[in-house]
């Protein structure tokens, strides 16, 4: 057994047996079959929590990039084949923090739109722009080089491009955490997230991993609608 889960199950038994927070246990079982955890009937109070603990990681997480559209000429990967070939439309973005882009390292991040409501999570084990990078792009008709590399994640992309076709002007904000400034901050993240910080000590990778699928566990209709995985959702 990984040794995050073995943490997670001992710190998840002593909460249960003094009347705390379980939902380490269903994280740490659903990380051992290998399956998504049992979602349990969501209450008011739970739902308020995971908003409450969502919002409280965004407002501490640094803001990395901003996406204010999309458009242009679509593109494509010059690779064979894969979900990730496209073709794609080309995003307006800026990189409002360099440094944190390119960060290595274990992080959490979060997309938001401009109304506030957040879209997605998601972890890296290398650094954000392990996931949010940019590629070569090329004419998906010619395949003509584009001048300009072209800003991409797998899952998010296609979310992006649905939200601003629907409603032009629309924009996003992708934030980070590293899960070093998670552990210093734990205090005033909230009691699931202090935690789960407390079940994984030093271990970055299995906090920021914790924390991902315990929020996608309590994903609900205006709370990370673009994941799927550790959701009940289905693929679109």
């Amino acid at each position: 057994m990984l040794k995050w889960i073995q943490r997670a199950l001992q710190t998840a038994r002593k909460q249960e047996s003094t009347g705390g927070d379980t939902s380490i246990v269903a994280i740490a079982m659903s990380a051992e079959s290998g399956q998504p955890a049992q979602r349990q009937s969501a209450t008011t109070a739970d739902q308020s929590t995971a908003h409450a603990q969502a919002q409280k990681l965004f407002r501490a997480a640094v803001p990395v990039i901003r996406i204010s559209g999309v458009g242009g000429r679509h593109w494509k990967r010059n690779v064979e084949k894969g979900a990730r070939v496209g073709p794609w439309l080309q995003g307006s973005y800026d990189i409002l923090n360099d440094a944190a882009w390119r960060r290595k390292g274990a992080c959490l991040y979060l997309v938001s739109g401009d109304d506030a409501v957040l879209r997605y999570v998601g972890i890296s084990r290398n650094g954000l722009k392990h996931r949010w990078r940019t590629s070569p792009a090329y004419d998906a008709l010619t395949m003509e080089r584009l001048e300009k590399n072209q800003l991409f994640h797998s899952q998010c992309w296609k979310h992006i491009e649905r939200e601003s076709n629907a409603s032009p002007g629309v924009a996003f904000e992708v934030r980070c955490l590293a899960a070093e400034e998670i552990i210093r901050l734990a205090g005033s993240l909230g009691t699931q997230v202090q935690a789960l910080v407390q079940a994984f000590g030093e271990d970055h990778e299995s906090i920021v991993a914790s924390i991902e699928r315990w929020l996608c566990n309590h994903s609900a209709p205006d709370l990370l609608t673009w994941n799927v995985a550790m959701t009940s959702r289905r693929p679109t």
